[in-house]
């Protein structure tokens, strides 16, 4: 799906303004109150690029701004047609080679940018790109952003959660989102699957090896915010 088209089935980018048949105008029909986010697309998968250079050039980058460039011109000639917010990942990589054998509890507060990438963010830290990138166009600034996907495998890693959460990875993941008054949620993936076991080593309810300590931190987290 190119990103011309995610925008288009949203909000009815490059479509005249009188149409309604996008996401955005069938569901405010149906619920005027509703919130409506776009999407998150994968940080540092290279299947697709954007015709709209970010000033990192990163694949997913590059997507991420064409998708948000086309989105905000579609909402300059629809009032109603901005999003509510977005739904964004930042996978941690506290497993990653800079950080030599023992995976790294601080990774969140650390920046990993990658030269092979042009300097993009390759661990949690990649919502800053995010933010950046939705921060550039004036109908979408500002606006609200949702970690919807977060655990401590990222593209390139071979280690799943199970095998190489740190504890206090979770925490100082919670204290660097809570800095950032875009960002509304912070929401680990994936919690439990039971119909596909591969989801198992990543599973908080039914935790196997580190994902003990991820499990209980999680809920000394949950229970100790407001």
């Amino acid at each position: 799906m190119t990103p011309e088209w995610y925008a288009r089935v949203f909000n009815g980018y490059d479509t005249d303004p009188t149409r309604h048949d996008n996401i955005v105008a069938i569901m405010r029909a149906e619920h005027p109150a509703i919130h409506v986010l776009v999407g998150p697309v994968r940080p540092g998968s290279s299947d697709q690029n954007g015709r709209l250079r970010y000033r990192i050039d990163a694949p997913w980058l590059n997507y991420m701004n064409t998708l948000v460039a086309a989105l905000d011109e579609a909402a300059q000639q629809r009032a109603w047609a901005a999003p509510d917010g977005f739904a964004i990942q930042a996978p941690g990589r506290p497993d990653a080679p800079e950080f030599g054998s023992t995976p790294n509890p601080d990774e969140p507060t650390l920046d990993l940018r990658r030269a092979e990438w042009n300097g993009a963010q390759m661990g949690f830290r990649v919502f800053e790109d995010w933010l950046d990138i939705i921060n550039a166009y004036p109908t979408t600034r500002g606006l609200p952003a949702y970690i919807t996907s977060t655990n401590t495998f990222a593209p390139g890693s071979e280690a799943a959660p199970a095998e190489n959460y740190p504890p206090g990875w979770l925490t100082n993941a919670l204290e660097v989102a809570n800095r950032e008054p875009q960002i509304q949620a912070l929401c680990w993936f994936v919690d439990e699957f039971p119909l596909d076991k591969q989801w198992e080593l990543y599973s908080l309810t039914d935790p196997h090896g580190r994902l003990a300590e991820a499990a209980a931190e999680f809920d000394q987290l949950l229970s100790a915010s407001p």
